[in-house]
């Protein structure tokens, strides 16, 4: 049964990370929007979105392995999110001549062939957000930037310094195909960082080989296992903001 809500602001910064990322399990929902770890955070998360869902904002599935409920943007939310975008950021309003803003399409289905790789790389970014890296460009916004690059990272922090170029590898690649990605990210103006984080030591050993070949790259470049990421991310951030620091 649904009620009227009223949509705060933290409601349609959901909707534009759930737009941007296509979709969330309600763990990092938690983790971006409230604050993490609390018990009373999590029930908060968990009845806020309960709301959203009851009113056809958000669509709730269970996917994967996991018990958790993952969410995305319904119809309705994606036409929100494009109708109401000026309220909610009135500075960036041009009077009678603004243009409608237009989000990124509804999804029509979980997109499970690539779920897990999806996950993986919001919980990269999850990190990120808590490292305090919270300007970022998403795949689908890298798509309609870069339109001429038939390859183009998972996600691109954004840094004062420079921009940092990450890679979510959970299966392993051709050699060829490792090569490209490389050089792409070579030729794409303005990655000064490419953080290469790999499902497992062959992965890892087979980046950092090919790098090694091709030589000289016009970029810092960190090739490591995800596992290693997630334990300690504070100090690869460390490292990152050293190199960026010293370019």
């Amino acid at each position: 049964m649904s009620i009227d809500i009223e949509i705060t602001q933290r409601d349609f910064e959901l909707f534009k990370m759930l737009n941007r990322l296509k979709f969330l399990r309600v763990d990092l929902v938690n983790g971006f929007f409230f604050s993490g770890k609390r018990t009373t955070s999590k029930r908060r998360c968990q009845q806020r979105l309960k709301l959203l869902t009851d009113n056809d904002y958000l669509i709730r599935v269970k996917g994967g392995l996991s018990t958790q409920f993952i969410y995305r943007l319904s119809r309705k939310g994606v036409r929100y999110l494009e109708n109401e975008w000026y309220r909610f950021h009135p500075n960036q309003s041009d009077g009678e001549s603004k243009k409608k803003f237009k989000a990124f399409p509804f999804i029509e289905s979980m997109p499970w062939s690539s779920f897990f790789h999806e996950h993986e790389v919001a919980r990269v970014l999850n990190e990120f957000w808590h490292g305090k890296f919270r300007a970022f460009y998403s795949d689908r916004e890298l798509k309609r930037m870069y339109k001429d690059y038939a390859i183009i990272p998972d996600l691109l922090i954004k840094t004062t310094k420079g921009n940092i170029a990450v890679e979510v590898e959970l299966e392993s690649k051709t050699h060829k195909r490792i090569r490209e990605k490389l050089k792409t990210y070579s030729e794409i103006e303005g990655i000064s960082y490419v953080l290469y984080l790999c499902n497992g030591i062959g992965i890892q050993q087979a980046v950092g080989g090919i790098a090694h070949q091709i030589g000289t790259l016009n970029f810092g470049l960190q090739v490591m296992q995800l596992d290693g990421f997630h334990r300690e991310p504070q100090v690869v951030f460390n490292q990152i903001k050293t190199t960026l620091k010293g370019s």
